[in-house]
């Protein structure tokens, strides 16, 4: 699939503690709308099947109505957004954002209460409104991808916040590695758990989706991380061909950028089984941690083939 991702705002009503695109330490909107507008005009009918708007929280930018009914008049099939939910609130702006194509919300969810994820987003009441928006865009039909970064305090809730969200009707689950970049690099040993940890509570929280047949998957994570799991990889399953517009940076595929850029190998990776199909590890965990956490994989697990080879694109 052929997916065109647009940061349409700095702004945000959350402040969170690993925000990966630096959000609480921006002062003003770095994004030119017009710049936004003309993106659309210039890809439309280039063969791209979706459109996935970000931020910051693209709820809260003021044109986002017009962005939508842009994307609509100029015949772009499918719109995701990926959100925080806490305006999803409001049952009749979901309802609009319906009427204008949006297909599907991915809402971030950081925890199984609101002490938790509120402490994490440094807002007040905003699971309240966030598990509010979930529902409301059940009640309407709407498709909902949860997104939930792993950190040192939320890790052992994992299990017990996919149990929570299916609970609610979510259609897929995603867990998404700490990327250690702009506020998370800054606040790296408060909130950034070890690969120890990541192995033991990642794939509770995968056998807690499997048991009860729904779907999840994982995003960001070298393979040694959690062996036995790769068939859950998004970039596994998904396939998907993404070209990003970022703070007027073009990217062309996302995934091989996040691969070639953003991860590297080191002496562990050497004579690992994984390697020529493994994206690595994020820079910053490695500058901050070093290698001593990683071993080589020395035997492929049965998942390993049944994950479309894993092959890399």
């Amino acid at each position: 699939m052929k997916i065109l991702s647009i940061h349409l705002t700095d702004k945000c009503n959350e402040r969170c503690v690993f925000c990966v695109v630096g959000v609480p330490e921006i002062e003003e909107d770095t994004i030119i709308p017009e710049k936004v507008r003309s993106t659309l005009v210039e890809n439309a009918g280039k063969g791209y099947q979706a459109v996935n708007l970000h931020g910051g929280e693209p709820t809260v930018f003021g044109g986002l109505i017009n962005v939508l009914e842009l994307m609509k008049d100029l015949g772009y099939p499918e719109i995701y957004m990926q959100t925080n939910g806490r305006r999803l609130k409001d049952l009749k702006f979901v309802s609009k954002l319906m009427s204008l194509n949006l297909k599907l919300f991915i809402i971030s969810i950081h925890g199984l209460t609101a002490q938790m994820h509120d402490s994490l987003t440094r807002t007040q009441g905003g699971f309240a409104e966030t598990i509010q928006g979930i529902k409301n865009v059940k009640q309407l039909g709407g498709s909902i991808r949860t997104n939930t970064v792993i950190t040192k305090q939320n890790i052992q809730e994992l299990p017990d916040i996919v149990d929570s969200m299916l609970d609610l009707g979510v259609d897929h689950i995603n867990i998404s590695n700490m990327h250690p970049v702009y506020t998370a690099y800054l606040n790296f040993d408060l909130v950034t758990p070890s690969v120890e940890e990541t192995k033991i509570w990642v794939p509770k929280a995968i056998e807690r989706a499997v048991k009860r047949n729904a779907i999840i998957t994982l995003e960001g994570f070298p393979l040694c991380t959690v062996p036995g799991y790769e068939k859950y990889h998004l970039e596994n399953v998904r396939k998907d061909h993404i070209d990003m517009e970022f703070r007027g940076w073009w990217i062309n595929d996302y995934d091989r950028f996040m691969d070639d850029v953003c991860r590297i190998k080191g002496n562990p990776c050497i004579g690992c089984l994984y390697d020529d199909v493994c994206g690595g590890v994020y820079k910053e965990y490695i500058e901050k941690r070093g290698w001593s956490e990683f071993s080589p994989m020395v035997s492929l697990s049965r998942n390993f083939y049944s994950s479309s080879r894993l092959e890399r694109r």
